[in-house]
């Protein structure tokens, strides 16, 4: 809910763990118009991290749990929204990562930002729009936004995390259109690399890499040609 009194959002905010996750976050599952950003998540202990920096800034803030049922595609689902009352962070997140699904990216000072930054916003985004293979562990994460993914790859190429990139144009079927997605896929030996840098805050995608890569010590091999540094 709005509050009266004024927010306490810094003049310079620090690219701590928490606000790397914020906008991570707002990457997955975020968007925003002039006046508020909306985050869709249907796992509480995700949606609260969000919210603990809000109340931590005294934005105000509510949340929207509703169950939806699309007749045209019969595809049914129950959702929860937090609703962040900011014109200010609508606006800074508007500019530097974009408003909605097709304009997402990350900007250039997140690649040099700080690893207490940069795992918050990594754990965030694959928690949300990522899937850890139940088969063999392998990661990967899509959208409608080629920028976005190919920054994302560059950023988890610094922890020598590397990815390949795919696209595809899902089945019209139902729907009145439909968009060229954008797919990363990271293989074994470094979803492997992945596990040991990151921890996800979705516990069954974190179950799942644990079971292969944290209780398992069993050497993954990359398939892909590699000399010295290139792969």
């Amino acid at each position: 809910r709005t509050r009266p009194d004024t927010s306490h959002i810094p003049e310079s905010i620090e690219l701590t763990n928490e606000f790397g996750f914020f906008c991570g976050a707002y990457l997955a599952e975020g968007m925003s118009n002039s006046t508020q950003i909306n985050i869709t998540n249907n796992d509480t202990g995700y949606i609260n991290k969000v919210k603990t920096l809000m109340d931590k800034w005294n934005v105000g803030t509510h949340t929207v749990s509703e169950d939806r049922n699309c007749e045209k595609t019969n595809i049914k689902g129950h959702t929860t929204s937090l609703i962040i009352h900011s014109t200010l962070l609508s606006k800074i997140m508007g500019h530097y990562f974009g408003k909605i699904s097709y304009e997402k990216t990350l900007p250039d000072w997140v690649l040099q930002a700080s690893d207490d930054f940069v795992k918050g916003l990594v754990d965030a985004y694959i928690s949300g729009d990522g899937t850890v293979s139940t088969k063999d562990g392998t990661l990967s994460a899509s959208s409608v936004s080629k920028q976005l993914i190919i920054k994302m790859m560059a950023l988890l190429a610094r922890y020598k995390i590397f990815s390949t990139l795919y696209s595809y144009l899902p089945q019209i079927k139902n729907f009145n259109s439909v968009s060229t997605q954008y797919s990363l896929h990271i293989p074994p030996k470094y979803s492997k690399a992945f596990a040991e840098t990151f921890t996800l805050s979705i516990t069954h995608k974190q179950n799942k890499l644990n079971i292969h890569y944290i209780h398992n010590s069993k050497e993954r091999k990359c398939k892909r040609d590699t000399l010295n540094d290139i792969i």
